[in-house]
């Protein structure tokens, strides 16, 4: 794999080329730094895309620099929104806090893992059983937990697993995911045939795909 810097004169952008990838992706990292990972090695092409993509780079770049971080203990995002620990939505959270005899950021922590948790098992399931009836997909099973790098997965048993900190997404973003792992209920791959069915029950599925790439875990 080859990588380097291309010139930009809005972005710092850093290009990965990949000849056994089949199509071209852009993700934004933490720092600001654009990554582009493609099969394409040619810099002319490049730059074309990037002149095409220029204004969704620049609204993510813009959208990063307005997030609010959570104050652990103060603050929690929920469905895409930032909200305050004394708010309705939070009330399962402020109570677990109050329990603690001393908050450090660890039980901290695990008090947010467990609200996510808990939030996912009354979310989830009706959205699930939403886009299941649409697809004509059921999972043989699903589980929710806390994952580092994946928000979500599908078994050859047709199980799918959550990550329970897609509650922190909006609901653009979860149904998404929800389609994604139930596709590969039917596609166990990344084929055309699977994007296709992402594509057929979500709009605007590859700009949503992205989007995701940059909001980690």
């Amino acid at each position: 794999m080859k990588q380097q810097l291309l010139k930009h004169p809005r972005f710092h952008i850093m290009h990965s080329h990949k000849p056994r990838q089949k199509h071209t992706y852009i993700s934004i990292e933490n720092d600001g730094t654009v990554c582009i990972r493609s099969p394409i090695d040619n810099t002319d092409l490049l730059q074309k895309i990037l002149q095409e993509k220029e204004h969704w780079i620049a609204q993510c770049l813009e959208s990063m620099l307005k997030q609010e971080p959570i104050v652990l203990g103060e603050t929690l995002y929920y469905l895409g929104a930032l909200h305050s620990v004394d708010s309705d939505i939070a009330k399962p959270l402020k109570a677990a806090i109050s329990r603690l005899r001393r908050a450090d950021s660890k039980k901290l922590q695990q008090c947010y893992d467990l609200f996510y948790k808990q939030a996912c098992t009354h979310y989830m399931p009706q959205r699930i059983a939403c886009f299941s009836n649409c697809m004509g997909l059921y999972p043989s099973a699903v589980s929710y937990r806390k994952m580092k790098r994946r928000w979500g997965s599908c078994d050859a048993k047709k199980k799918l697993t959550f990550n329970s900190a897609v509650m922190k997404l909006s609901v653009k973003h979860i149904d998404y995911i929800i389609v994604h792992e139930l596709a590969h209920i039917k596609y166990m791959n990344h084929s055309s045939s699977f994007h296709r069915l992402v594509q057929k029950y979500c709009e605007e599925a590859r700009a949503t795909e992205q989007e995701l790439r940059r909001l980690r875990p």
